[in-house]
C-alpha cells in the first residue's frame, strides 16, 4: 500500500491520526505509544473527526 511504518512495525500518523496516504487514518495499538483502551478510543475519535473534516473539505471542492 505504501503506508509509512516505524522500524518497530507501527503505522506512522500525525497529530490528527492521518497517515501518509490520503484518506487513510490509523488509531490505537497499531500506531504505537501507550497501549490502553482509553488512548485507543481517544485516537479513534480524533481519526473520525479528521476524516469528517477531510470529507467536508473535499465536498466543498466538488470531490467525491
Amino acid at each position: 500500500m505504501g503506508i509509512k511504518m516505524h522500524k518497530r512495525g507501527y503505522i506512522i500518523t500525525d497529530k490528527s491520526q492521518r497517515t501518509n496516504l490520503e484518506r487513510v487514518y490509523a488509531a490505537g495499538d497499531i500506531t504505537g505509544g501507550v497501549r490502553q483502551i482509553v488512548v485507543a478510543c481517544a485516537e479513534g475519535a480524533i481519526a473520525a473527526t479528521s476524516a469528517y473534516d477531510d470529507l467536508r473539505k473535499n465536498k466543498s471542492k466538488g470531490i467525491k
